[in-house]
């Protein structure tokens, strides 16, 4: 079992300036790759999210259908895949026509999601998912490397604290 207790929130993950900026690479060139209008990396239990839109279409329009599809991600541990045409809603003038879900795991458990949607109906070719899958890799690295960064301080710090009350009593 981790030392990191999963229900803990999980936004100390952004703090480090270094780690958003090379979540944010990985999104534009998984963009650049797949040739879709978005990427979208979401951590649970966390009010955080990073979003590379190529589109200018505002991404919220779609977050609650984008959330649907990552809870099956998320349930299924495993990822999630639509071509078609998934969103034909009055309310929505641009239906989205893709959705490619990969769980972000730690641990064994899913601790995010990483997402990319578009308008047009795609299918991404062997040599795409082989090198989305190359992201997805860097991304979970760079996850586990800050979390494992954290742990070490909070342990640490957990230790100058017992330090400190030990030989100051």
């Amino acid at each position: 079992m981790s030392l990191l207790q999963i229900n803990e929130k999980l936004d100390f993950l952004f703090n480090d300036l270094s780690f958003s900026q090379e979540l944010q690479k990985s999104l534009l060139f998984a963009l650049e790759i797949s040739e879709v209008s978005f990427a979208h990396i979401s951590i649970l239990d966390s009010s955080k999210q990073f979003i590379k839109n190529n589109s200018g279409v505002d991404f919220d329009m779609f977050s609650e259908y984008i959330s649907q599809w990552n809870s099956i991600v998320i349930e299924n541990k495993e990822p999630y895949f639509i071509s078609e045409d998934i969103i034909n809603s009055k309310q929505i003038e641009i239906p989205l026509q893709f959705y490619a879900g990969f769980p972000l795991i730690y641990d064994d458990k899913v601790i995010g999601i990483f997402c990319l949607a578009d308008f047009k109906n795609k299918i991404l070719s062997d040599s795409q998912l082989k090198v989305l899958n190359y992201v997805l890799g860097q991304i979970q690295s760079s996850l586990e490397s800050q979390i494992r960064v954290y742990q070490k301080e909070k342990n640490l710090n957990y230790l100058l604290k017992i330090q400190r009350r030990f030989f100051t009593s």
